[in-house]
């Protein structure tokens, strides 16, 4: 990772075993000395983006990479981090949950909540539509998980005591792009209108 930088990568994006997007791969743990490892002699404020994706029912990625900006005494409102929860997206892979989504819901919110109170500006929650493209769906049913997924993020971080407009700079967006370019690029097109929709719809 350090090389990559060092010759023009403009971004680090940590993937944890287990993730929805590992694709079997990852690293082990999301624990304080591993993270500290893949992060040796990265200069983490130096305006590159950095990504982290969780993976829930393990080490709290976010909660431990949070301590180790605070532990080199950088500025997390300077830091281009996005967090990258994405509890959901997880459960559709997985095909089960070990809690109900309304049981998940609180804690989940407790915990965007308690970075954004230790300075961090997101955004923390990730509306990841792959999981759909993985499985053979069509670019319309993509979408429509995409934006439900993002929707139910919206909800929990209003119900958090997030106001809407702090809850939707909150969430972020992806969606798988292939071969066919002007498909994708269409996609990409119909996800912020109807993503502009929901906000017009909510008041935004």
């Amino acid at each position: 990772a350090l090389e990559d930088l060092e010759n023009g990568a403009t971004g680090l994006e940590f993937e944890f075993a287990g993730g929805p997007g590992t694709r079997g791969f990852g690293l082990a743990d999301a624990s304080k000395k591993t993270l500290a490892r893949a992060c040796g002699g990265v200069h983490l404020d130096a305006g590159i983006m950095i990504a982290l994706n969780p993976v829930i029912g393990r080490e709290n990625a976010g909660e431990t990479f949070a301590d180790m900006i605070e532990a080199r005494k950088l500025d997390p409102a300077k830091l281009d981090l996005h967090f990258n929860y994405q509890a959901l997206s997880t459960m559709a892979v997985r095909g089960a949950a070990a809690i109900a989504w309304p049981n998940y819901e609180k804690s989940f919110g407790q915990v965007v909540n308690g970075l954004i109170k230790r300075g961090f500006k997101g955004p923390f929650v990730l509306a990841d539509g792959r999981p759909v493209h993985d499985a053979g769906g069509s670019e319309v049913q993509e979408l429509a998980f995409t934006l439900a997924l993002a929707l139910a993020y919206l909800r929990m971080l209003e119900a958090s005591g997030l106001d809407l407009d702090a809850a939707r700079a909150a969430i972020s967006f992806r969606l798988s792009a292939d071969a066919d370019q002007f498909l994708t690029m269409a996609k990409f097109r119909a996800l912020r209108l109807l993503s502009a929709r929901v906000e017009q719809a909510c008041g935004l």
